[in-house]
């Protein structure tokens, strides 16, 4: 998508402001994200996203594309029409880009609960692979856990000092010690030296904070 931003930029409508710097379109593989902060602003980039696509020779998958209004609102959605040409576009409540749930009402709810569910679901499929592999190996097997799926996207949610991660983290490490499930979790974090998930998460996005901004100046 070489050369859409310059085209987006031509019209210097939309685009959001990040620190000092403003974006305009987000690119990932063949996936395209639009960013404005008004409904005007947006359809008028999408009259430069339709030119460009044009020129390139690109169809756009309307079935695919979707708009999400980010929003405090919790009353009736207001009633508004997104079209491309003659097609309709579906107004939606969360998306997934290109991993990470966002939702229209800015929560970070849905993608933990689903980073809980992913790494419960991972760690029960893994047994096979610790008994084999890692059985004596207490820093790999936790490094296994850490590589799994929980801190996906903690750069942006690492701010909320998630818990519900951590209670994930010490049923795992019970797990491969073959403690039984009842033993103190305050044990637990002192004997193993355990490094809590929110602590890991915070150092996470602290440092992606830190390296945004060194990019912007």
């Amino acid at each position: 998508m070489a050369g859409l931003e310059e085209e987006l930029r031509k019209g210097q409508a939309g685009g959001i402001v990040v620190g000092e710097r403003k974006v305009w379109p987000l690119t990932y593989a063949n996936n395209i994200v639009l960013v404005a902060d008004r409904e005007e602003e947006l359809k008028e980039m999408w009259q430069r996203l339709k030119k460009f696509l044009k020129e390139a020779d690109i169809e756009l998958s309307t079935e695919k594309t979707k708009i999400v209004v980010f929003e405090k609102r919790r009353n009736k959605r207001r009633q508004r029409k997104w079209k491309w040409g003659e097609q309709e576009l579906e107004e939606v409540d969360e998306i997934r880009y290109p991993g990470y749930i966002l939702q229209k009402n800015r929560s970070d709810e849905k993608h933990i609960q689903d980073r809980k569910k992913r790494a419960t679901i991972a760690i029960k499929k893994t047994w096979s692979v610790r008994e084999k592999i890692f059985k004596q190996d207490y820093k790999r097997r936790m490094k296994m856990f850490g590589a799994l799926v929980a801190l996906f996207g903690a750069e942006v949610w690492g701010w909320n000092m998630e818990e519900r991660l951590d209670r994930v983290q010490r049923r795992y490490v019970k797990w491969i010690l073959d403690l039984d499930m009842t033993t103190p979790n305050y044990i637990l974090v002192e004997e193993c030296k355990l490094i809590e998930m929110k602590e890991k998460a915070l150092k996470r996005a602290a440092r992606y904070e830190g390296k945004a901004y060194e990019n912007m100046n």
